[in-house]
């Protein structure tokens, strides 16, 4: 290529190898900028050192960079020239929330990191003992106050010893407390139930952090399940970076546009998840491949892109919105056969054997 200054149809033709000599450092985050290729309204991505080594003279406004793993910077240029027809997303503004049983919702900061001051295994814990709450947020509310801890035991698969040392560890940190009656609720302050009002949703940004929901059937289910119990230590620090309509981990969670969300690779989001072994394999392959069974049939906890997806490249790790999700039930109903692993079945009744007199 020579050194005139390209046109953009040659810009989304560069290879890796043409980065590379253009001396782009393919192995940390590229600084990047986004433009409209003409004819089709889609944007590619070039590292702004390649458009330096092509062009001196360009000039970029610092509105104008992202950031952007350029693992994904291959991938999309090839998503682009696989669909030039293909349409710039539309965000669908639809405040209907999926149908996903009863859930609770929990405060995730907005700068990374978990809003509640616990261990891997004390999350765990703490997501369980939601599950048992009823829309009071009062823990196990069928049973008699003194049987209360018996009843966790059974539920936790712990001994009363652990359950006692548990609900007085919570108790400490604020996160629930005893009435006179002995019954055990809650602090309404820091878990939610019902709806968040969009004025409540505002209030919660201003002051650093926002609501997520969080699904008791699939928190359940990891939980009982023991090949699950890893993956669930390590959610809650995930959240931050769980985009708000798309369930994809990403560094842009609040940005509209689909191809400026800067998907997360998943050494990255192991280590911000708090998992700090070398061998993070252990902890992808576990949400990959182990399953929760929903009304639909059995999915995965997570998933990677295998194709693009509103212009999500391929490669993006996605968390199922049945353990936690934002959005509206129309986005969810796109992304839940990305999770689908087998359908569920349909049985016939059978007939019983009648005897002839």
């Amino acid at each position: 290529m020579s050194n005139a200054p390209p046109e953009k149809t040659q810009l989304a033709e560069l290879t890796l190898r043409d980065i590379a000599n253009a001396g782009a450092d393919l192995h940390e985050f590229a600084a990047v900028v986004p433009f409209t290729l003409d004819g089709n309204g889609q944007r590619a991505y070039i590292p702004t050192s390649v458009l330096r080594y092509y062009n001196p003279k360009v000039k970029l406004e610092p509105k104008d960079i992202r950031y952007l793993d350029p693992d994904f910077f291959e991938a999309r240029i090839r998503d682009i020239g696989a669909n030039p027809a293909a349409k710039p997303y539309q965000r669908d503004v639809s405040t209907a929330t999926p149908a996903y049983g009863s859930f609770v919702w929990l405060r995730v900061p907005l700068e990374g990191g978990s809003y509640y001051d616990v261990t891997p295994t004390e999350a765990q814990k703490l997501m369980m003992l939601l599950t048992t709450t009823d829309k009071h947020l009062m823990i196990a509310a069928d049973v008699y106050p003194p049987d209360i801890v018996n009843y966790l035991s059974k539920v936790f698969q712990l001994t009363v010893p652990v359950v006692q040392g548990m609900l007085r560890t919570f108790r400490q940190k604020g996160f629930i407390w005893q009435n006179d009656r002995g019954e055990w609720l809650f602090n309404q302050d820091l878990f939610r139930r019902g709806e968040i009002t969009r004025r409540e949703s505002t209030k919660a940004e201003q002051s650093g952090f926002r609501y997520v929901k969080m699904y008791f059937s699939s928190i359940a289910q990891m939980y009982r399940t023991e090949s699950m119990n890893l993956g669930l230590k390590y959610l809650l620090p995930m959240l931050p970076y769980l985009h708000k309509d798309f369930n994809v981990f990403c560094l842009n969670p609040f940005q509209d546009d689909p191809f400026l969300v800067a998907p997360l690779t998943a050494a990255r989001l192991c280590a911000a998840g708090g998992y700090e072994r070398s061998g993070y394999g252990e902890l992808t392959n576990l949400y990959y491949n182990q399953v929760i069974r929903t009304s639909k049939g059995t999915e995965t906890i997570m998933t990677r892109l295998k194709e693009p997806f509103h212009g999500l490249p391929v490669g993006s790790i996605m968390l199922n919105p049945r353990v936690f999700y934002t959005g509206n039930k129309v986005i969810a109903a796109e992304l839940e056969p990305l999770f689908l692993v087998r359908k569920r079945g349909k049985y016939k009744k059978r007939r019983k054997k009648t005897e002839n007199f």
